[in-house]
């Protein structure tokens, strides 16, 4: 048989529990992850550095928010870094964690306009980006090298950078290109394959001053790209 509670001591229960699930209410809305999110700003393959960092490092003001549970993430000498992976462009790569930021763009260039879908990640004073066109018109890649220097000059016409750096890579049996391109205050480097029709794109973007030193972190971001099939 139930015995009825006090009244008094019903209310300071009822009162106390009330606190309780505001606080607990207040703690899952902290918790929740915060979805990759769209700068207003100028996209990658256009000018627009300082803005980007002035809004990254206003960002970075808040709590950072938690990696997904799910997603493996080791660290490193300077960044944590996390896998993420494209299902729908069959591939994965490790990038440094930061702000997030997604968008899709459009490279033009001589061969006409190129849509590219984009993941960034912005730890402090630094860009890494993973970008993936759709699968392209064969008329496009018949000559490949026409294709990487058309894709190479679109993005320095946006820039207005100077091209420093251009060699031939390959992975596995695929061809593709490194490009750095450069002005006085930050350098761009860039890792481009045509793989199955698709241009994959791997870049940074730094500040000139600390890019000596930071080559082997860069060269860490390009090698752990992979395929998932």
């Amino acid at each position: 048989m139930y015995k009825i509670m006090d009244f008094t001591l019903a209310l300071t229960i009822g009162f106390k529990m009330k606190n309780l699930l505001i606080f607990v209410a207040g703690l899952w809305c902290c918790a929740l992850p915060v979805q990759a999110q769209t700068l207003n700003r100028p996209d990658f393959f256009r000018r627009g550095y300082e803005q980007m960092q002035q809004e990254i490092n206003q960002l970075q003001q808040a709590p950072s928010p938690e990696a997904p549970s799910q997603l493996l993430t080791i660290k490193g000498k300077s960044f944590q870094w996390q896998k993420f992976v494209f299902q729908n462009a069959d591939f994965s790569v490790w990038m440094p964690e930061g702000i997030q930021s997604q968008e899709t763009l459009i490279l033009e260039t001589s061969l006409g306009k190129i849509p590219f879908d984009l993941l960034a990640t912005h730890p402090t004073n630094w860009r890494f980006v993973a970008a993936y066109s759709q699968v392209l018109d064969v008329k496009l890649f018949q000559n490949t090298n026409s294709l990487f220097a058309a894709v190479k000059q679109g993005i320095i016409a946006n820039t207005k950078f100077k091209l420093s750096e251009d060699k031939p890579i390959t992975f596995q049996s695929y061809l593709g290109q490194e490009w750095t391109i450069e002005n006085e205050q930050e350098v761009n480097n860039f890792r481009v394959y045509l793989i199955r029709g698709r241009i994959y794109i791997l870049a940074t973007r730094q500040a000139k001053a600390g890019a000596a030193s930071s080559a082997q972190i860069v060269a860490g971001f390009f090698d752990s790209f992979r395929l998932l099939k």
